[in-house]
């Protein structure tokens, strides 16, 4: 496995990681117990660059991915899934694999007890603001886009598209523009949590209840909770002309450092 950087400078050591790929907000977001920093030390390792343990624990909890393999990694990936204006999506992970099958697209998200943006909601109400203010946006359009991709139709008992967070949305929309983007067949979008000194257990159960409302909504109520650890999915989702409509998967996995 190589990590590879945005000059295509092999990664090594986490300090080459925070040189040649530092996360958006600089320094100021590279601290021990965060989420940069720890997704950083789990992917570099001690000894070099490693599947953590319980990212390989993930993928081989399901039957679809028994012998997958991890190529390359791509971290602070920018992937664009459409063509309206605004910065592409900023993947924690970018991951070429493969198994038996044919390729695999994964994406990470890595997390402290950081929560997963605003909802949906919240940012439609910026952009009507935005947008009565005679400023240009194209955030409703994205949304609308996006849910008509990504979500089937709402109906009685499922989460309603504004109460879903957006970072959700577009981090599987960054899924699927890398399967197109490197030809995978398969999807895998992945919350890799780190439970640190530094995090709170009322904002990890949060992030838990928002992933588990996606992943409710995402599967037409099929799928209303997710076990850390294992993988769900298959899921198909309608797709469009950027975003294809290949089999998606959502899993977290968690690393603990925090002393009892």
């Amino acid at each position: 496995m190589q990590i590879v950087g945005r000059d295509k400078t092999v990664i090594a050591t986490t300090e080459d990681w925070r040189t040649l790929c530092p996360p958006k907000g600089g320094d100021d977001h590279w601290k021990s117990g965060r989420s940069a920093r720890e997704l950083a030390e789990a992917w570099c390792g001690t000894t070099g660059p490693c599947v953590p343990e319980e990212i390989a624990q993930l993928l081989g909890s399901h039957p679809d991915f028994c012998d997958v393999s991890i190529e390359r990694v791509f971290p602070e990936r920018q992937i664009r899934f459409d063509n309206l204006r605004g910065e592409p999506r900023n993947a924690d992970l970018a991951v070429e694999a493969h198994d038996r099958d044919g390729r695999v697209a994964i994406t990470v998200e890595g997390k402290a007890d950081e929560s997963f943006d605003r909802t949906i909601s919240a940012v439609l109400e910026s952009a009507t603001q935005r947008i009565a203010r005679d400023t240009r946006t194209g955030a409703i359009a994205r949304i609308e886009s996006l849910a008509s991709a990504l979500l089937p139709p709402w109906r009685e008992g499922l989460p309603h598209l504004g109460e879903l967070r957006y970072q959700l949305l577009t981090g599987l929309a960054g899924t699927l523009a890398w399967a197109r983007e490197i030809d995978a067949s398969r999807a895998i979008f992945i919350v890799h949590e780190f439970v640190t000194d530094q995090t709170r257990d009322p904002k990890h159960s949060m992030n838990a209840a928002d992933l588990y409302a996606f992943l409710t909504r995402l599967s037409d109520g099929v799928i209303g909770s997710l076990t850390a650890g294992t993988l769900a999915g298959p899921i198909r989702v309608p797709g469009n002309s950027d975003l294809p409509g290949v089999p998606v998967y959502i899993g977290k996995a968690v690393r603990t450092t925090r002393e009892r």
